[in-house]
């Protein structure tokens, strides 16, 4: 196992951190919202069920010259 700084770097400036950053902002953001501002955190519960479905599916794959 290749651990040199620079692998790091590499993936803290490339999309996987982006999209899986914004893949768990969405997940969580529907949870902490109902829960902090309305006191309903089973709707919120529910709201993030609804936005993880299309999220898992809607994966970046790898690029076709990975594959």
């Amino acid at each position: 196992m290749d651990i040199r700084a620079e692998n790091f770097v590499k993936f803290f400036y490339s999309s996987h951190l982006f999209h899986g950053t914004r893949q768990a902002t969405g997940v969580l953001l529907p949870v902490l919202v109902m829960a902090g501002f309305f006191n309903e955190p089973m709707i919120g519960v529910a709201l993030a069920t609804g936005a993880l479905c299309p999220a898992i599916i809607d994966q970046v794959g790898a690029p076709s010259a990975h594959v």
